[in-house]
């Protein structure tokens, strides 16, 4: 029996891919058991009884915070900013002016959080509108 030596390396590389394939496939496995008796440990010393689901208010929560942590991150560097302006300014014997600094930034931020809190509100309920009338269409959410 004659065999086509460019079949056989064709057969040998892919051999040699599913082989690599399926090692990678094992390898993940394992990881993911290793993270799943992490979680587990962690459950059981933190005294937790019940995981959350997608329908949990804490769960749901959590995941609008984290899709908008960006925005929060920004907040919380604005304010670090101002601090930080102010502590240069009280240094450099500016404090008068750091007070008049402080009470205007202030009302200006007033101002722009109390906009930025409604545009927040008014989009997670653009959100809200969207996924109630993208349910049953077979659409990722």
């Amino acid at each position: 029996m004659f065999v086509n030596s460019a079949s056989l390396a064709t057969y040998e590389a892919e051999a040699s891919a599913t082989r690599r394939l399926e090692s990678a496939r094992r390898a993940a496995t394992d990881e993911m058991m290793v993270a799943i008796a992490a979680v587990h440990d962690l459950e059981v010393k933190l005294d937790i009884e019940r995981t959350w689901t997608e329908e949990d208010p804490e769960y749901q929560d959590a995941a609008r915070y984290l899709r908008h942590r960006d925005f929060h991150r920004a907040l919380d560097r604005v304010q670090q900013l101002v601090v930080q302006r102010l502590f240069e300014m009280s240094k450099a014997n500016l404090a008068s002016i750091g007070n008049v600094f402080l009470l205007v930034f202030l009302n200006i931020f007033a101002l722009f959080s109390s906009r930025l809190q409604d545009a927040y509100i008014y989009l997670e309920s653009l959100e809200a509108t969207w996924q109630g009338n993208t349910r049953g269409l077979g659409q990722v959410q």
